[in-house]
């Protein structure tokens, strides 16, 4: 029950983190003006200094129990929504990482595809984003490890009683 729970958990928070990431990433370093990034930067980095305990206080005490009103579960706590928290607790190494590994990519590559013609969404999608495919990747990677490793948000929202469920993909 233990492994399963941290696969399902795992698949949920890379469907989560993954996406966002990238996306804030590429915000923060191709779209945002200057004192936007300025200022969402260090937030982004001190959100991954938040405990896990805390992500998984908040999980407990407000997304469960709206999860159970809105959706009808019976009980507290589902595969889902912890997936979802702990998604959102690696979300901040993603952002960080990728972000560093957008700005790495020499200028004259992305000035070189804007001066062909090309927009600044195919500039992001077609240059920007294949040079700095390894540093975006390693970016996922390190943010799913960390949801791999962050027990407490799970055990705070799951009440530690560990069970197979039935089929083994419900995640609710």
């Amino acid at each position: 029950p233990m492994i399963h729970g941290t696969v399902l958990v795992t698949i949920i928070a890379t469907a989560v983190a993954a996406p966002l990431g990238v996306a804030a990433a590429l915000f923060l370093s191709e779209i945002a003006p200057r004192t936007v990034r300025e200022l969402v930067k260090p937030g982004v980095e001190i959100l991954a200094g938040i405990p896990s305990i805390v992500y998984g206080f908040i999980g407990f005490t407000i997304l469960s129990p709206w999860a159970a009103d809105q959706f009808d579960i019976v009980g507290q706590g589902t595969y889902l929504f912890v997936g979802i928290v702990v998604g959102l607790m690696a979300l901040p190494t993603v952002v960080s990482v990728a972000e560093d590994a957008l700005n790495s990519v020499p200028e004259s590559m992305k000035s070189g595809s804007l001066t062909l013609g090309t927009t600044d969404w195919q500039t992001m999608t077609s240059i920007t984003l294949p040079a700095a495919f390894s540093g975006v990747s390693a970016a996922v990677l390190l943010g799913v490890g960390r949801a791999i490793g962050e027990t407490m948000a799970a055990t705070v929202m799951l009440r530690g009683s560990p069970g197979l469920t039935k089929p083994l993909y419900n995640v609710f």
